[in-house]
């Protein structure tokens, strides 16, 4: 279960409700993916608006910082929640050029924020939505599979099933 769980109930959220439950689950095997993850849930959210909401005229950069900083966008989103997509584009940035590491408490604040976005984006654009609250203990929760298992059996078989080469026995 994760916090982003409720955007699956409404099938015009599917272009980021995965990415947004991505960014939850691997939260306890990396920060900076988690980072990554909110940033694409979030830009595909805000192009999403872009094409469903006739009051937002697309500008002539389809970047996220440009989609976000129209007039019509500020018009939508109040300053608290802009500074907190902010955060998100920024911590994004960062993680994806490595230009700072990403702790796992900034991870988690991008995870809040996306969740308070997404809220809103269901709240606004939604057909039938409740009222929910960020749940930070779910943050805490391991993968009830772990994430890179299939990969990792399938290395070993491979390398289990192979034999040695003569020349390295000894």
């Amino acid at each position: 279960m994760t916090n982003f769980d409720f955007l699956k109930d409404d099938p015009q959220f599917s272009g980021f409700a995965d990415a947004a439950i991505a960014a939850e689950r691997i939260l306890p095997i990396d920060a900076a993916t988690a980072v990554l993850d909110c940033r694409r849930a979030m830009e595909f959210a805000v192009k999403w608006m872009y094409s469903v909401d006739s009051s937002l005229v697309k500008p002539w950069d389809d970047k996220l910082i440009s989609l976000m900083s129209t007039e019509e966008f500020h018009d939508i989103v109040d300053d608290d929640l802009w500074r907190r997509m902010d955060f998100i584009r920024k911590r994004g940035n960062d993680a994806a050029h490595g230009s700072r590491s990403i702790s796992r408490e900034q991870a988690e604040l991008c995870l809040e924020n996306l969740f308070l976005f997404l809220d809103f984006v269901a709240y606004c654009y939604g057909t039938s939505y409740q009222e929910k609250k960020f749940d930070a203990s779910l943050l805490t929760q391991q993968p009830a599979a772990p994430l890179l298992s299939l990969p990792c059996r399938m290395w070993t078989w491979i390398h289990s099933s192979r034999k040695m080469p003569s020349s390295r026995r000894s």
